[in-house]
C-alpha cells in the first residue's frame, strides 16, 4: 500500500440508501483501505456503499479526487440520487 504523501488525504466515505453518511480521511491508503474492508462487513451492500477517494488538501474534491472503486460506486450513488429524485 502507498505511503503518506504530504497534501493528499484518503478519504472513505460511507453512503446509506444514497445519502452520504459519513466520511473519515487517512494519512495513507493502507489505512483507508482496510476501513473500508471492515464497513462493507457492517453495511447492506444491496442499499449501501463504501468508496474510497485519493483527495488533495486545500483543493474541491471534484477536481482532485481519485479512486479504485470508483465506477461501481460512482454507479451507485448516481441511481440512489436518481431514484430520490436529486
Amino acid at each position: 500500500m502507498s505511503t503518506h504523501e504530504p497534501g493528499w488525504l484518503w478519504v472513505v466515505v460511507v453512503v446509506e440508501s444514497g445519502i452520504p453518511a459519513s466520511a473519515e480521511a487517512y494519512r495513507d491508503e493502507g489505512s483507508a483501505r482496510r476501513r473500508e474492508r471492515l464497513l462493507w462487513k457492517e453495511i447492506d451492500p444491496n442499499d449501501d456503499a463504501v468508496g474510497v477517494f485519493r483527495v488533495q488538501v486545500g483543493q474541491p474534491a471534484s477536481c482532485v479526487c481519485e479512486t479504485s472503486s470508483g465506477a461501481e460506486f460512482k454507479a451507485f450513488v448516481s441511481r440512489e440520487a436518481a431514484a430520490a429524485g436529486r
